[in-house]
């Protein structure tokens, strides 16, 4: 799946805005292309606005996961650590979790 392109899609209207034109004119027979025009344009409107919102939800996601990760995980974290004995078991599963947390 690829990005619409608004060069193409206004092309792509004003050659059908051409056409309806030279139908009027009586050059083309009815063709239905103020219908097409018309579908394209809403279709495009859609599709800007899922983009608008797509948009929106990655940034509110961004910033929940930043939240988390600097309010939540990274604390706990550093408690399991300082309770833990060195040298055991379940110290060195909590440094495993330290990393993972680093790389997220």
């Amino acid at each position: 799946m690829k990005a619409i392109s608004k060069r193409q899609h206004r092309a792509i209207i004003a050659a059908l805005q051409q056409l309806e034109e030279l139908q009027q004119a009586g050059v083309l027979p009815a063709g239905g292309f103020l219908q097409h025009i018309q579908t394209l344009s809403e279709r495009f409107s859609h599709y800007e606005n899922l983009l608008s919102e797509l948009a929106e939800t990655i940034t509110d996601y961004e910033a929940l996961h930043k939240e988390i990760r600097v309010n939540m995980v990274a604390p706990a974290l550093r408690q399991a650590r300082k309770t833990a004995k060195p040298d055991t078991k379940q110290y060195r599963e909590i440094q495993q979790y330290v990393e993972i947390a680093r790389a997220i």
